[in-house]
């Protein structure tokens, strides 16, 4: 990311920090019969889309600069990567964004009152976390002006963020309500303090790492469900995108009456809870509810929210599930819509359709007489490079790629594509309805986003803090930007920085009925190759049925944590009582394959995995880790 891109990010929070709007969030998930359909129970995933789309809004909201703002997420499935590799060692060690959003080094251990629960931790006074303020009642000097956090330097990956855990838990789901929420509890309790609490939103990492999950439920979506556009019937009655249950009654038990497609999400504000009033309503947030379809089969595409439609851009891994979705059947989309029909040529339809061009859709035969010059005016505005682009990426998917032709800043090798500004804003507002705003992956390269923040943090917080903020906007913001009237601002250069050592290809996928994603699909940090290439290689030799080889790789993963990942972290009998939760699916497992309830097919198993990754920490071995005062220290 750009500098200028993680400063807008960061200046977005302490904004909405000290306009009062960013706790109004905290009150949200806190407030009784909001939270009663948070959590628990089969919406969790789509409340919280809906949650997180508002927050956005709001982010966007705090004022023009920060119009292309979006959540960067939380990858933790890179810092999965990169522990078992031995690479580092700590969830805070791997995990580039944990230190950009403000690290994890407080000045002493403080317990705040956050809008009513005494939340204990480092209390971290770094940008933008010098501007929280812990209730709407707190004011000036009364705000806290630090948010307490875990001992981040101690904190293990947990096995269930590896790619063969999250495999599982996203495509061994035959429909939205078993798909597993082992990550969520997870993840919350590792980093511990106010991520342990319902409070949680008051750390920014919680909207990153709410974004992941996100990201996996779009992939679940294209995967199982397909990438057509549905209607809301459509929505309400597909059995695996809509999967009803019982709602939550008295605040813990689901017996209530199940929830109904049209049922309106309930978010409510209030201090403490007390005196709750609908989010709409509130007059500092309730514009930010504004246009935004609120009721639950609303939420079960992100890219079809209208104004507030967005998509992600995904590499390595990631790219790799949405592409293979695990080797698992993919749904098959109806022929094309009528609509997408309209580019004649039918090898050409790919690149007409979105093109975003109207006048020349056609292949634009008329604009270039000559047949075989029809390539070159494909992208009109560049003939001078227009060569070039196709030799750039010689697969017809590239097609794809130029079609969405308003993205030359950020696109791999199309800088000089992006000189005629024209060219953004012609193309843009003809064909996309349905404008789309687009979370980045900021902590993906974490080499890069190391090496890109230092240099530009000092200049960027208005406090001249120094900070590593990973977020913003991508590219996408500037192509289906909710406004295209951002069209200039929303654009990055974040292409144009990437790392001349790694290979990338940007390929945007899309469905014949105008449903797309863009993805960049050939970046592999050394990490994620290495874990790739031993998970290939086990599949391949296991043979057998997906769902067979993907449980069975990730009981491997369970035991390879218990062996040589320093062993897997119990949770708190508090926090077994917050979130209803008894242990981490790996204690499970692996506790099941000691008392010899389940077998690892594998018998040569433990060799596979030290033959491609090593054992990084065994059980029995004492490691240095950085403490709350980043100096080493035993685990």
């Amino acid at each position: 990311m750009s500098a200028r891109e993680k400063a807008t990010y960061k200046g977005a929070l302490a904004a909405a920090m000290d306009s009062g709007a960013y706790i109004k969030f905290v009150e949200i998930h806190t407030e009784m019969k909001s939270e009663m359909e948070a959590h628990k129970q089969c919406m969790f995933i789509y409340w919280h889309r809906f949650f997180l789309v508002v927050f956005e809004n709001m982010l966007r909201g705090q004022g023009p600069k920060f119009a292309c703002v979006t959540v960067p997420y939380f990858n933790w499935m890179a810092a999965s990567n990169k522990a078992l590799t031995g690479e580092c060692r700590t969830l805070g060690e791997c995990s580039p964004i944990l230190r950009e959003l403000g690290g994890y080094a407080g000045n002493s251990q403080k317990t705040v009152t956050i809008n009513g629960a005494q939340v204990a931790g480092n209390c971290v006074t770094t940008a933008p976390l010098n501007h929280f303020c812990q209730s709407s009642s707190s004011k000036g000097s009364a705000c806290a002006r630090c948010l307490p956090r875990g001992n981040w330097g101690s904190a293990k990956v947990p096995a269930s963020v590896s790619y063969a855990s999250v495999i599982g838990q996203v495509f061994n789901g035959t429909n939205i309500d078993k798909v597993s929420r082992t990550v969520e509890p997870d993840i919350h309790s590792i980093l511990g303090s106010t991520m342990t609490k319902f409070q949680s939103p008051a750390d920014p990492i919680f909207w990153s790492h709410h974004a992941m999950l996100d990201a996996l439920l779009t992939i679940f979506h294209k995967c199982r469900v397909g990438t057509r556009r549905m209607t809301f019937a459509q929505k309400a009655a597909d059995p695996v995108a809509w999967a009803s249950c019982k709602r939550r009654v008295g605040g813990k038990l689901a017996t209530g009456p199940p929830f109904k497609p049209t049922d309106i999400i309930t978010m409510r504000t209030g201090e403490h809870g007390k005196t709750p009033i609908e989010g709409r309503r509130d007059p500092l947030i309730g514009r930010f509810f504004r246009g935004v379809p609120n009721r639950f089969a609303d939420m079960l595409d992100g890219s079809d929210l209208g104004s507030n439609s967005y998509t992600y851009e995904i590499s390595g891994l990631l790219a790799t599930m949405y592409k293979g979705c695990g080797g698992m059947p993919k749904k098959h989309n109806p022929p094309a819509a009528p609509a997408s029909k309209k580019a004649s040529p039918p090898h050409r339809a790919p690149v007409p359709r979105p093109t975003t061009r109207p006048p020349t859709t056609p292949r634009r035969p008329s604009a270039v007489p000559p047949p075989h010059r029809a390539p070159a005016p494909r992208p009109t505005t560049r003939p001078p490079t227009n060569p070039r682009r196709p030799s750039a990426v010689p697969p017809p998917h590239r097609a794809p790629v130029s079609r969405p032709t308003t993205r030359p800043p950020t696109t791999p090798r199309r800088p000089s594509a992006v000189p005629p500004p024209h060219r953004a804003p012609a193309p843009r507002p003809a064909t996309r309805p349905p404008p789309t705003t687009h979370r980045r992956p900021v902590v993906s390269p974490a080499h890069k986003t190391r090496a890109s923040t230092t240099a530009a943090e000092a200049n960027f917080d208005r406090d001249n803090q120094q900070t590593r903020t990973s977020s913003s906007r991508s590219f996408f913001d500037w192509l289906f930007g909710r406004g295209r009237r951002r069209l200039a601002t929303c654009r990055t250069a974040t292409a144009d920085k990437k790392k001349t050592d790694e290979k990338t290809t940007t390929l945007v996928v899309s469905s014949p009925t105008g449903h797309e994603d863009l993805i960049i699909a050939s970046h592999f940090t050394r990490p994620e190759k290495r874990v790739m290439n031993w998970y290939n290689e086990t599949m391949t030799s296991n043979g057998g049925k997906p769902q067979d080889n993907i449980a069975d790789m990730e009981r491997q993963m369970c035991m390879f944590q218990d062996l040589c990942l320093g062993g897997i972290v119990k949770y708190t009998e508090e926090f077994k009582a917050l979130w209803g939760v008894e242990e981490p699916l790996c204690r499970t497992i692996v506790n099941a394959i000691n008392n010899g309830e389940q077998k690892i097919l594998d018998s040569s198993w433990k060799q596979k995995m030290e033959a491609h990754l090593g054992c990084p920490h065994p059980a029995n071995e004492t490691i240095a880790s950085g403490g709350s005062d980043g100096k080493a220290k035993s685990l």
